[in-house]
């Protein structure tokens, strides 16, 4: 499980923007609206072996803001905020 939060700051910071999860080899897995209120949670399935991690990239969009990161995912729940 994958939960992303968006905390942007600046003086007009962002209500909302379009999130990308994609994995390594580019597919989608995620796209959707991402609030400053509310987290996403992103369903991710590991298809290889136990010990090999998953990695994906994420993609916020915003009108000002262009920001991604590459995130090696936990068996459990990885959570990361987008400052």
């Amino acid at each position: 499980m994958l939960r992303v939060f968006m905390c942007l700051r600046g003086s007009d910071p962002a209500e909302r923007a379009w999130l990308t999860v994609t994995d390594e080899a580019g597919a989608t897995l995620f796209e959707g609206w991402l609030s400053i209120d509310d987290a996403v949670e992103v369903e991710v399935a590991n298809p290889g072996a136990p010990t090999q991690a998953r990695l994906v990239r994420l993609l916020l969009e915003t009108e000002r803001w262009h920001r991604q990161a590459h995130l090696t995912l936990s068996e459990d729940l990885t959570e990361h905020v987008f400052v």
